[in-house]
């Protein structure tokens, strides 16, 4: 069951991370574009006038793969959260779904909790 736990968590953080790194990409460099220049602090002449701007500009320069720097480490660091919240998060939405399947089979209050073929598939 930890296998399984561990290599969801792993498919999950990666699935996440595909989206997430581009975002936070485009997020930095708008944020550090601005630099100094002038009493406001505010670069006069950005570089990126927006995300989309951003991103063309990024693939321009360094590819595809300048969208994902930093995926192998924001990879490794949500890894562990994704392994221990799969595990949690499956008992509770199967400890909830068998417990609406029991009242409304039974029209009892109990519930059936998950068994080891409930975590296994």
């Amino acid at each position: 069951m930890a296998s399984a736990n561990a290599i969801a968590g792993l498919t999950a953080a990666m699935a996440a991370q595909l989206v997430w790194t581009p975002i936070d990409i485009f997020s930095q460099r708008l944020m550090v574009q601005g630099g100094i220049g002038g009493s406001s602090g505010i670069n006069k002449n950005p570089r990126y006038s927006g995300q989309i701007d951003a991103s063309r500009k990024i693939v321009r320069l360094d590819g595809v793969r300048g969208l994902y720097r930093g995926f192998g480490m924001s990879t490794v660091t949500y890894v562990p959260i994704f392994w221990a919240s799969y595990s949690i998060s499956q008992r509770v939405m199967w400890g909830g779904y068998s417990c609406y399947l029991e009242k409304k089979e039974n029209g009892s209050g109990g519930c059936v909790s998950p068994s080891a073929k409930t975590d296994n598939g």
